[in-house]
């Protein structure tokens, strides 16, 4: 344990020769805020059975079944063990992205990354007992910065907890929301049972809103396929779109395709730069799901359309909060807005519901094309879509065609659009791109987004080197010949098995930058000596050095850069 206050550890040890302070171990536990790692599903348990008098074997045995088991809760629950009532906060579900704390400890550039020293099954020296504890400790300090770096969702979460008299600090976004709409659903007496009606197998069709039609024949065939079109539930409890669906839309030289999540476009290195007589600019679609769920009353069945007061009510209380610059209360409800409709297509969640799910993502995407087809009418050119929102080029002669043509949509759909202008639009696909704003700020997707915990590093500069030629045309070998933090160098990547650079063992999760030598040993998978992507002349970093390593290959970077620049349509 790391006071983290002051990094100071505390070491408590079980052998078959020496035993723990089982009543200071209990103390510590008792009196302070607890913060770990996937604690409620394997630390908090074990701990508890050690403190409770538990042999090293029996610790061994529940924590082979946790390890292995799919469900962990399932193993703690037979094995009854009791868990006391500590003030904890389990860090996992708070993080984004699913992956695991030495993951996310290569995403935030944590000092050291270092795997289990030896195999789970080996019988320990004290010498090696020793090397243990200390890999331990590197944990706790990858376990103290990524608390550190996600105090905004724990802050926000505790201010929810209070509001709601339910502990959501360990909870991520979904379970937030189901819990939240859980308690307001109940407050209203509304019976919260899972909707046992619907199996796999079962089969449903889609009946849009009146107010969708086209003016083509093509998309007309489009809805009167969407209306005989038949929704099966797998035995997952998802939804998949129908054959007769499944076919791409070419519409006004683009192509489209619909899709459970939503409408995309297929744009491949695309440049989209805006000329003086023209404009360019971004309409989405504001609180899109949530304005298609209230308008057109969709409700899950088993809880009837008392829900939909609920409903209303968290998304006007949202609205209101944003305007009372109350933004506590307004982003924990849009974390409930948001990330409840996910458990729209859970079987295992109470809002489980796959007819509602399909008829709001389906009437998103029909109402998405009629918006399409009304502009590209009027003389615009649609250069992408996704979702809840297009981007839309035009000459500005035609701004005032298309934007009476916009007011008529939010008219007959009842939905609201917000523009945002750019000057440039790069896109190497449509979930990669950049986007230049009027401002000069930048927004960027996928390989040209910026580093965060829900991605693997991938050599960043390049990214950083691309986003500021698009904002400014600064030539990318500048930006990355005087950049000097070695993280924005570096590679991070999850290997299955583990990884080994020229037989040294690195770990399940390796680092490292390109160096001078693109031909020498890359690194490989353990199990069968495969190469691991991307890594021809990678030297692994596991610890970070303070400056640039005097074999970096500053050349690839350059070059990784410029290849990035033609994948987004400039030669």
């Amino acid at each position: 344990m790391m006071d983290i206050e002051t990094g100071k550890i505390i070491s408590l040890r079980r052998t078959e020769d020496e035993d723990f302070d089982a009543i200071r171990a209990r103390r510590i536990l008792s009196k302070n805020l607890i913060v770990s790692f996937n604690g409620n599903g394997y630390d908090i348990p074990l701990i508890s059975m050690a403190i409770g008098g538990s042999s090293c074997k029996s610790l061994k045995t529940i924590s082979d079944k946790i390890v292995k088991a799919k469900n962990s809760w399932a193993v703690i629950r037979n094995a009854d063990i009791v868990i006391p009532e500590w003030d904890h906060i389990d860090i996992m579900n708070v993080a984004p992205g699913k992956a695991g704390l030495k993951l996310y400890g290569g995403r935030i550039g944590a000092q050291k990354l270092q795997d289990l020293p030896y195999e789970p099954d080996k019988v320990l020296t004290p010498e090696e007992m020793n090397n243990v504890e200390s890999y331990c400790g590197n944990d706790l300090e990858l376990t103290k910065l990524l608390y550190e770096n996600l105090k905004p969702q724990i802050e926000l979460r505790k201010q929810m907890s209070a509001q709601y008299g339910m502990d959501l600090r360990s909870k991520g976004d979904a379970q937030i929301a189901e819990s939240v709409l859980k308690h307001e659903l109940e407050a209203a007496n509304v019976i919260i049972t899972r909707p046992h009606s619907v199996s796999s197998g079962d089969a449903f069709g889609y009946t849009p809103p009146k107010w969708i039609a086209f003016k083509s024949e093509m998309l007309n065939t489009l809805l009167a396929d969407a209306k005989k079109a038949v929704f099966k539930v797998q035995h997952s409890g998802s939804v998949a779109i129908p054959e007769i669906l499944s076919r791409e839309i070419q519409y006004d030289g683009a192509t489209y395709k619909i899709g459970i999540g939503g409408l995309h476009s297929s744009e491949t290195s695309q440049a989209i730069v805006c000329g003086d007589d023209e404009v360019l600019f971004d309409a989405d679609f504001t609180s899109y799901y949530p304005s298609i769920i209230l308008g057109e009353r969709y409700y899950p069945k088993h809880l009837g359309k008392r829900f939909l007061t609920i409903y209303k009510s968290i998304v006007e209380r949202r609205v209101n909060a944003k305007k009372e610059k109350d933004m506590v209360t307004a982003n924990s409800l849009k974390i409930v807005i948001n990330s409840s409709f996910g458990k729209f297509g859970n079987k295992y969640s109470a809002l489980y519901s796959p007819d509602l799910l399909i008829h709001v993502t389906l009437t998103g995407q029909l109402s998405l094309l009629m918006l399409i087809e009304d502009v590209t009418l009027c003389g615009g050119t649609v250069v992408s879509a996704n979702t809840d929102g297009i981007v839309i080029s035009a000459k500005k002669e035609c701004m005032l065609e298309i934007r009476e043509a916009m007011y008529d949509f939010e008219l007959t759909s009842g939905f609201f659009l917000e523009e945002t202008p750019y000057k440039a639009v790069y896109s190497e696909s449509v979930n990669n791109y950049i986007a230049v704003k009027d401002n000069g700020k930048i927004k960027g997707k996928g390989a040209y987004a910026g580093n965060g915990l829900q991605k693997n590093p991938q050599f960043p500069i390049c990214s950083k080197a691309v986003r500021e030629w698009a904002r400014s045309g600064t030539d990318v070998e500048q930006t990355i010949k005087e950049c000097t933090d070695i993280k924005d160098f570096l590679a991070v990547r999850k290997v299955a098995g583990g990884a080994v650079w020229k037989e040294k063992p690195l770990g399940k999760v390796v680092r490292w930058y390109i160096g001078n030598d693109l031909f020498h040993e890359p690194i490989r998978y353990a199990k069968n000596g495969n190469k691991v992507p991307r890594t021809d002349g990678a030297i692994p970093m596991m610890d970070l050095i303070e400056e640039l390593p005097s074999n970096l290959n500053i050349e690839f970077y350059i070059n990784t850069a410029r290849k990035m620049i033609r994948k987004i349509g400039v030669e």
